[in-house]
């Protein structure tokens, strides 16, 4: 809850090395024409901020965070396992980079970040609030690649829940605070850890939701026939691809459908 006027609401930095561990800046405020960083200014530094908390900071540019420093050889930031949120800024909602070797990883961020000139920034492996970003609006360059997403899946024996990397089965274990709820028809249960896979038995035709921030995923419940696929008689048409004959059986061995 600290006021600056121009840079730094509550730590201005310049120079030499900076390291930032296990902090929470909440309610800064960095004001007047030239506002940098409304909790937290670095200027030509090797930074590292771990396992911190950014939250309400109201900068003009760099609601949490600004880091900059007139070239690549002089300023770096190491950030990993921060949580931004409610941050407010003109440009970079959240993390204001101008120049820099940036490397901005397992972290929760809710806001934005800003890239300016030519800095090296590394994205990925973050949660960014829902599970399809518009990273046009919220990351200015370059978009990430590798991000966290809430995935609700039915499988044959169990509902499933939890936070995974994008197009992976692997957990997302490295980001802090990944808590939101589960409702089964109208039984809500808050305070849901989605870094760890949650599995439970419904009802068929339950209405199931997951809710982590603003993502929110929805599905009914259904039983699963366990089926394997015998495909035979291919005839093989040069021009327009391949015809299959395909039976359907249930694990007994009973038809379920024929159909080509």
């Amino acid at each position: 809850n600290n006021t600056a006027l121009r840079n730094g609401g509550a730590i201005k930095h310049q120079g030499n090395k900076f390291k930032v561990i296990n902090s929470t800046f909440t309610g800064n405020d960095a004001y007047g024409w030239d506002n940098y960083g409304g909790a937290v200014y670095i200027w030509a530094s090797n930074a590292e901020i771990y396992n911190s908390t950014f939250r309400s900071n109201w900068g003009g540019y760099g609601g949490a965070v600004f880091i900059g420093g007139g070239n690549l050889e002089s300023t770096a930031l190491n950030l990993s396992q921060c949580i931004f949120e409610d941050n407010h800024a003109k440009g970079g909602i959240d993390l204001e980079i101008e120049e820099g070797v940036v490397n901005v990883n397992y972290s929760k961020i809710l806001g934005g970040v800003s890239v300016l000139k030519t800095p090296e920034v590394n994205f990925d492996y973050n949660w960014w609030g829902v599970n399809n970003p518009d990273f046009s609006g919220i990351v200015t360059s370059p978009k990430p690649d590798i991000y966290a997403v809430l995935n609700l899946t039915n499988t044959q024996t169990a509902v499933k829940a939890g936070v995974y990397w994008i197009n992976s089965s692997q957990l997302v274990t490295e980001i802090p605070q990944l808590i939101g709820s589960i409702t089964i028809n109208s039984s809500r249960t808050d305070n849901v850890d989605f870094s760890k896979e949650h599995k439970f038995n419904v009802a068929e035709g339950s209405n199931v939701s997951a809710c982590l921030d603003g993502e929110v995923q929805n599905l009914t419940a259904s039983s699963y026939i366990d089926t394997f696929l015998i495909a035979e008689s291919v005839e093989m048409y040069y021009h327009d691809g391949s015809r299959f004959v395909v039976y359907l059986k249930d694990k007994n061995g009973n038809p379920l459908a024929g159909q080509s």
